[in-house]
């Protein structure tokens, strides 16, 4: 992103896949920091968007370009699931939100479980442990949430319940990532 345009390129290639235009005095921030997420098929782009009337999370077709849902609120980190049906964004509180993308309905509000550490970021995993009982089931995931408290907290998001606390860093938890194979 540059400014209010924000470009979506092929990794192998560099060409312009989509090119995303904001309005005049919208930018992509927080603080100076742009905020975004692609999903793994690159069919969706995500970013946070600073406004005059306020912060706001928005999330494109990155096909046709056409905004799929947007919601006011200031976040820190943004991460699509791995199938591109959900959106998790952490805020300054600690706070994650969970929206469904195909309806940008709110699914989860996620609370600090400690403390209100600002959230830096966080990534989706397939829940290997619980099984999934029959066809056209949906995924399991687990949503790894890191802070600038040095802590990393693995939610269950079937639950809605912590699974894991990492505890020991430190420093921030920067990045976070699973396995491919759980």
């Amino acid at each position: 992103w540059a400014g209010n345009t924000g470009v979506l390129r092929e990794a192998r290639t560099g060409k312009v896949r989509r090119e995303f235009r904001l309005a005049a005095g919208e930018e992509v921030a927080m603080e100076n920091t742009p905020v975004l997420a692609v999903s793994r098929d690159g069919s969706l782009v995500a970013a946070a968007i600073a406004r005059t009337n306020g912060a706001h999370v928005v999330v494109w077709d990155a096909r046709d370009g056409r905004p799929l849902g947007e919601a006011e609120r200031s976040v820190r980190a943004l991460s699509f699931s791995p199938d591109g049906s959900l959106l998790a964004a952490g805020d300054e509180n600690g706070k994650v939100t969970i929206w469904q993308v195909s309806s940008f309905a709110i699914l989860a509000e996620l609370l600090p479980v400690k403390r209100p550490n600002p959230v830096n970021c966080l990534a989706f995993g397939e829940d290997r442990v619980v099984p999934r009982t029959g066809p056209g089931e949906t995924k399991s995931w687990l949503l790894a949430v890191g802070d600038s408290g040095a802590g990393i907290v693995i939610w269950d998001l079937t639950k809605r319940l912590p699974r894991t606390f990492c505890p020991g860093s430190d420093y921030n938890i920067q990045s976070l990532a699973f396995s491919p194979d759980g």
